[in-house]
């Protein structure tokens, strides 16, 4: 599951070479919860994190214009959070 998590850290925060441990606050960043994503999979389980990985790198385009407007747009949400959601 570590390999997946720093697979969608990758996606999401390219120009950065660290990749937070679980815990750590920096996981909000992507949209989560809390400090651990682990914690948000409870109800989709690997399905979910397999999803998130899978459109970070799938269309990256699309993925980057989606969590900017997350992030920057006129209504804030969590990025993960929604996706896992609509999954």
């Amino acid at each position: 599951h570590w390999a997946l998590l720093k697979r969608l850290w990758i996606a999401f925060k390219s120009n950065e070479t660290s990749i937070p441990p679980v815990p750590d606050e920096r996981w909000k960043e992507l949209g989560f919860q809390g400090k651990d994503p682990t914690t948000d999979f409870r109800s989709l389980g690997l399905f979910g994190l397999y999803q998130l990985v899978y459109f970070a790198e799938y269309d990256k385009t699309l993925h980057r214009q989606l969590y900017q407007e997350a992030q920057y747009g006129p209504y804030w949400y969590s990025f993960a959070i929604v996706g896992l959601n609509a999954t």
